[in-house]
């Protein structure tokens, strides 16, 4: 029977032998057996290294192995960590085997270790590291992890929402048997599909409505040892008053809100911490550029200019209409892009728009450099997006107004209407968008909504919506402009690229979910001490949180390049 791909890469045994993908399990079989008294002698000698990367996915543990024996010379697996792929076919999860290499006389092991380097920079699809590993400390810490697991007290984790970003958040927490996920969700159905994606132990389904049953969340708050709120931002001050009632900490997504600030002294009093804008953008972007200002700081720079953009897009195959651009949620906040934009080209690959974000002074005090001449943040779109949505603004698409949508009952009506009301003239573009969507057909289904653009959006969420085998692409980059007191200048630059998984997680909910579920584990392992409401813009979280994120494989490439003052 021929199997499909996916299944062939899963088959670990075929027709009675091991299938060569998994060739290595036979070499671990044997390994003890092939020890013998020569590597006993006073002249063998032995040393732990530590492998970290796409160990499996890529073959290259078959590779390292496959060396070793070919150098005549000993290996025994010590550990070995495989972390799973999210669910859904994606290989960016990293992996990690520690080897214990015996060779008859110190200069062969030397050799070896060697070839292994070379071997893991040759696999560059691997990105793969070697180590060395002290084996005596290496034994001690495996007798401490045994100890500690089989009197590891449980932990309860509750999870407020059960939207796009819960699924790899969900996944994340519950590799950890001793951690139960508690996942409440007020639609029907949704909080159980989840628990049956995963089918582990120790994730539980809840369906409540939390705007109703108040007596119920906070039974369950009382209960958890760290929330995690996906809910909507307007929810979060209020799930942070009953966290704080009951002294549990919190984390989210979200920023932090006038209403979140006023709750810092009542969240220290209660000694927990209430840690906010855990995300992708908020968050990951705040932790990978600090990360680089207290680096120029320590090496006794200044940084002068500081640029940050973002985007969430399509990846470039499937950006296949008129703006370039599609939604995995609601796309309400489409109105955001009608600003005046400048061109971007990024890494001379894709040409983008940089659409400022609002305020970015805020951010030189918020990141250590209120001195700096110039801070820029903005939203990455595909070149036309912008112009497009700004002439669809003006021609009156995006109007909030709750009158204006109940007079018409068709997408040719509204046209009609809008263009006799403003009296804007569409451009070749924005007019072929328009035809695109079927709005000037009568057959186009018509869904009115409170407002026009409530209207609007419920056709750009049908129109503009990720097919099946589609992926999203997440960018980030930030740019600094460093200053040295000897007059040397310096630009460093800090770069991420993410894509989503094919029939599964998208790049923007893996990078919001595995961020928010990092933060609440920081806090369970008692990494994160402070208390209050925080961001994740101090060494306390951001070092250990982008460790953490790298080995998910949501890793930032930095570059450094002097110039002339």
């Amino acid at each position: 029977m021929e199997l499909p791909e996916s299944l062939k890469g899963a088959c670990i045994v075929s027709n009675g032998a091991l299938t060569p993908g998994y060739a290595y399990i036979d070499r671990l079989r044997v390994d003890s057996s092939r020890r013998t008294a020569r590597y006993e002698s006073d002249t063998s000698a032995g040393c732990c290294v530590r492998l970290k990367g796409h160990l499996f996915d890529t073959g290259l543990i078959n590779k390292v192995l496959d060396l070793v024996e070919l150098e005549h010379e000993d290996f025994h697996l010590l550990d070995c960590k495989i972390r799973p792929s999210n669910f859904d076919g994606a290989t960016s999860s990293i992996s990690s085997a520690i080897l214990r290499l015996t060779a008859e006389k110190k200069e062969h092991l030397e050799a070896i270790k060697r070839k292994i380097h070379d071997l893991c920079s040759f696999v560059q699809e691997a990105n793969a590291l070697m180590t060395d590993v002290d084996e005596s400390s290496h034994s001690q810490t495996s007798k401490q992890t045994d100890s500690k697991r089989s009197s590891k007290p449980k932990k309860a984790i509750l999870c407020l929402g059960s939207g796009l970003v819960a699924s790899p958040l969900v996944e994340y927490l519950s590799r950890d048997p001793f951690q139960h996920v508690k996942i409440v969700s007020g639609v029907l159905g949704e909080a159980e599909g989840m628990q049956n994606r995963f089918s582990r132990p120790n994730i539980h389904a809840f369906h409540l409505n939390i705007l109703t049953n108040e007596l119920e969340l906070k039974q369950l708050i009382r209960e958890a040892d760290c929330v995690v709120s996906l809910l909507p931002a307007s929810m979060h001050d209020r799930i942070a008053s009953f966290c704080i009632s009951s002294q549990v900490p919190m984390v989210t997504a979200s920023y932090v809100s006038p209403g979140m600030k006023q709750l810092h002294l009542q969240a220290q009093k209660a000694n927990i911490p209430i840690l906010c804008e855990l995300g992708l953008d908020l968050g990951v972007d705040h932790m990978s550029a600090v990360k680089v200002i207290d680096h120029v700081k320590a090496l006794g720079g200044t940084v002068i200019s500081f640029s940050s953009v973002c985007g969430g897009l399509p990846s470039p195959e499937a950006a296949d209409n008129p703006i370039g651009y599609k939604f995995s949620w609601s796309p309400r906040g489409a109105e955001n892009c009608c600003v005046r934009v400048k061109l971007f080209i990024f890494f001379q690959r894709w040409a983008l728009e940089q659409i400022p974000n609002r305020d970015s002074l805020v951010y030189g005090d918020l990141y250590g450099i209120p001195h700096a001449e110039t801070l820029f943040r903005g939203t990455l779109r595909y070149t036309g997006c912008c112009r497009i949505l700004d002439q669809l603004q003006k021609f009156g698409l995006f109007d909030i107004d709750t009158s204006a949508s109940q007079s018409v009952a068709s997408w040719p009506q509204l046209v009609h209407h809008l263009r006799e009301k403003h009296r804007v003239n569409l451009d070749k573009d924005a007019a072929a968008f328009l035809n695109w969507l079927g709005m000037h057909n009568e057959k186009t289904t018509f869904e009115r909504g409170p407002s026009i653009l409530d209207t609007f959006c419920s056709l750009l969420q049908k129109k503009l919506s990720y097919e099946p085998g589609e992926r999203d692409m997440a960018l980030m980059h930030h740019e600094f402009g460093i200053r040295y007191e000897n007059g040397r200048m310096e630009k460093r630059t800090s770069t991420f690229v993410g894509y989503g998984s094919e029939n599964g997680d998208t790049i923007m909910a893996k990078t919001v979910g595995n961020t928010a579920a990092i933060g609440v584990q920081l806090i369970l392992d008692n990494v994160v001490r402070s208390c209050g409401v925080l961001t994740p813009t101090t060494r306390e979280i951001y070092k250990p949180a982008l460790l953490r994120l790298e080995a998910e494989g949501i890793v930032f490439k930095e570059k450094c390049l002097e110039y002339e003052s």
